[in-house]
Parts: structure tokens; sequence; C-alpha cells
């Protein structure tokens, strides 16, 4: 069974592991490297989709530029929809370890309270 005193061990070492930023890619802050992926993929995918749209506007394919432009929307509704599913995500995650620190300190109060009755 594991006591209040390991879990509150195993919480601070799971958060200063996650939190150093040596443990990092190129040893900076935890999400710059997804951060500068995005924008490099930003600026590159968008304006490259908006100049393909453009030309096919001015040879009159419209199909194929409305195409392009329903791809973009996807995307960005991916993109919302991960980026708002991920702090829910976070947000549960935050929950259940304060849930389970309650329920080993329940657990370690009825152990006291038994260990106090047979002594």
């Amino acid at each position: 069974m594991q006591t209040v005193n390991e879990s509150a061990t195993i919480n601070q070492s799971l958060n200063q592991s996650t939190n150093n930023p040596k443990n990092e890619p190129l040893g900076l802050p935890k999400g710059s490297i997804r951060a500068i992926l995005a924008i490099i993929i930003t600026g590159l995918v968008v304006p490259s989709s908006i100049a393909g749209m453009i030309i096919l506007f001015v040879y009159n394919q419209y199909n194929g530029a409305l195409g392009i432009c329903s791809a973009l929307l996807s995307i960005l509704s991916g993109i919302v929809g991960f980026y708002f599913g991920h702090k829910t995500a976070s947000n549960n995650i935050d929950t259940l370890k304060e849930a389970h620190t309650n329920t080993l300190n329940s657990k370690n109060e009825v152990i006291d309270l038994l260990k106090n009755r047979l002594v």
C-alpha cells in the first residue's frame, strides 16, 4: 500500500522531471519546440494554400479553390478541437491527482484509527 509520503515523493519527482528545462529538447522551456514547429508549418502551409486558391480562381477552377478552402477550415477545426480537448484532459489529470491524494489520506487515517484501537 502506498502512503501519503510516498505519493508526495512520487508526485514531486514527476513534477521536477517534467518542469526541468534540461530535460526538454534543446534545453528550451516545455512546449517551445511544439510552438516553433506550429509557427513554421502554419507559415508555410497557409500562404501557399492561399496562393494556390488565388491561382485557381484566376484560371476559373472554382471547385479546386473551394476544395483548398474546405481543407484549411478542416485543419483549423482539428487544431481548435485538439487545443480544447487537451486543456480538458490536463484539468482532469489534476483532478485525478487530487482525488488520489485524498484517497491515500483517508486510507492512512483509517489505518491510524485501527492501530490506535489495537494498541
